[in-house]
């Protein structure tokens, strides 16, 4: 078999289910997650977000040296972010459009094995698993237990970065959008009081400031704030992450004040735009700012030498029209056979 084809039943992989005190004792993992997923799987950012948000953190992760290095697959799922009936709800941190867990290329099927680790560890407290964006790969592969919802999901926007730059990603896009987004650009760059900065999140902002936009945008949307949602990331969690400049932001200040706010991470050739906030009652009043950061995202997508742009799920027909494929997306829910 080869390493491509290589599942589950190929290991030996050593399977394990750690919360964050283990993960801080183990350098190597804490490394090794680091740098493969980028800033928001960071020890430091993942420590905050617990005690920020009270919710015990588990990490399921599978392990399995190969000829080039270690194989690494991983899953997160916050302690107490459940659906009714006691359904554990696995996702990425901060993120609904980035899947639930993950593997290094040539490792695929290899989800059964933290289904089984993170059912095995918390028992009867977590009868079920929501796993989110779950591939056809593991599908296939046969989770443990018995399936008690297969659910399309929204689909994911996904622009490849496969133009000469920017300006030609512009160029190629339908004459309505290309001409309403140049008409912004030239609009805004004429407005004395909006001041717009972009680059490494620390550089533009303070995550005192963002945090607050990145929840009354999430209270717009979700106004009676469900719990399975993903909440957005607190000040003290931000403070952390801007240590990694991987993290990037457009910042839109108005006098002074910051309005409007875009997050994205790059990270090993991808980059992802995170979260959205603004202020409605502020700078985020005229017209078109969402639309003028997706354009600054994917020209620093261009910048940072990124071969896709991740903008995540929703707003299907808007993100094609910047020139995104959709791709189809599952959840699972996994419960005891």
């Amino acid at each position: 078999m080869t390493d491509s084809d290589a599942g589950p039943e190929a290991g030996p992989y050593d399977v394990r289910v750690v919360d964050l005190a283990g993960l801080r004792g183990d350098a190597v993992l804490a490394a090794h997650l680091a740098t493969s997923r980028g800033p928001l799987w960071r020890v430091e950012a993942l420590s905050a977000m617990e005690e920020e948000t009270r919710n015990r953190v588990w990490l399921a992760v599978a392990t399995r040296s190969g000829p080039d290095c270690d194989a690494l697959v991983a899953g997160i799922l916050l302690e107490r972010v459940l659906l009714a009936g006691g359904i554990g709800h696995v996702h990425h941190p901060h993120s609904g459009s980035e899947p639930s867990y993950w593997s290094e290329p040539g490792h695929r099927g290899a989800l059964p094995l933290l289904v089984g680790a993170l059912r095995r560890r918390l028992g009867p407290r977590m009868p079920a698993l929501l796993w989110r964006q779950v591939g056809d790969d593991d599908v296939a592969s046969g989770l443990p237990g018995r399936r008690l919802v297969q659910q399309t999901t929204l689909p994911l926007g996904v622009v490849d970065l496969d133009r000469a730059d920017a300006e030609a990603w512009l160029q190629s896009l339908g004459r309505s959008r290309r001409q309403d987004l140049r008409r912004l650009r030239r609009r805004l760059a004429e407005d004395v009081d909006l001041d717009v900065t972009q680059g490494p999140l620390a550089e533009v902002a303070k995550g005192e400031e963002v945090a607050p936009l990145l929840d009354a945008n999430f209270s717009k949307h979700n106004p009676r704030r469900h719990p399975l949602m993903n909440r957005p990331a607190p000040a003290a969690w931000l403070d952390v992450a801007m240590a990694d400049h991987d993290l990037q932001a457009v910042a839109y200040r108005d006098r002074g004040v910051l309005s409007a706010v875009g997050l994205m991470s790059t990270h090993r050739g991808v980059s992802r735009w995170l979260s959205w906030g603004a202020d409605y009652e502020g700078a985020a009043d005229r017209r078109g700012l969402y639309y003028d950061c997706t354009r600054r995202i994917v020209e620093l997508s261009y910048t940072a030498a990124s071969t896709t742009l991740v903008l995540g799920k929703g707003k299907g027909e808007l993100k094609s029209s910047f020139g995104a494929r959709l791709e189809g997306q599952r959840a699972v829910v996994r419960t005891p056979v």
